[in-house]
């Protein structure tokens, strides 16, 4: 989804972040063209259409790749504070097994002669899979902003632990100097690269 746009010397790469957010972005079109579909469809309790698994197979390959980002998002972004990666995981994982459901629900309809049944569960299935998908995208944003006030808390905390009188004892005032420099210097980087999106 990135190879057609050429980059000049002075942009940069997206961020995991920032190309979570663009799948996102492209999954939630692809889930509302395929409900609003699947709605007319159920309406008119209309055989399914031969273009039917090909719209859901965009959805669920879509989520297949939100799945695989978002957690090298966690994995790599966040492995300094271990409960946002494991509500970026959890909430992965969970679009990972909507995307399962929203599989399984359209072979269910392809497969039963109670068409009624079969598209109130695809309808539901979309349903379950658009609401896990902006469940991930807040968890996303929010972890952003988590991780950038724990960030300016830490070298806060860090700042306030130098006591100038202690300034004799040179060894302990230089490594608690270091640290709040290096809590100090984290905090810069997240802000800069937010800064840049």
């Amino acid at each position: 989804f990135f190879c057609c746009s050429s980059m000049s010397g002075n942009e940069e790469m997206p961020t995991i972040s920032q190309i979570v957010e663009q799948i996102i972005e492209s999954l939630s079109e692809a889930i509302s063209e395929l409900m609003m579909m699947v709605i007319i469809l159920q309406e008119r309790n209309a055989d399914p259409p031969p273009a039917l698994p090909n719209g859901v197979q965009i959805v669920t390959g879509s989520a297949e790749r939100l799945h695989m980002v978002a957690m090298a998002l966690a994995a790599e972004d966040y492995v300094e504070y271990p409960d946002i990666r494991k509500e970026i995981e959890d909430a992965a994982t969970c679009v990972e097994v909507s995307s399962k459901d929203l599989t399984r629900s359209l072979q269910s309809l392809m497969n039963t002669n109670d068409k009624v049944q079969g598209w109130e569960g695809l309808v539901q299935a979309c349903k379950i899979m658009s609401a896990k998908t902006i469940r991930l995208l807040q968890i996303v944003y929010g972890a952003e902003k988590e991780r950038l006030f724990r960030a300016a808390q830490k070298a806060l905390d860090a700042l306030n632990n130098l006591d100038p009188s202690s300034a004799r004892n040179g060894k302990d005032f230089a490594e608690k100097a270091g640290k709040a420099a290096t809590e100090a210097n984290q905090l810069a980087h997240y802000v800069r690269e937010k800064a840049s999106e």
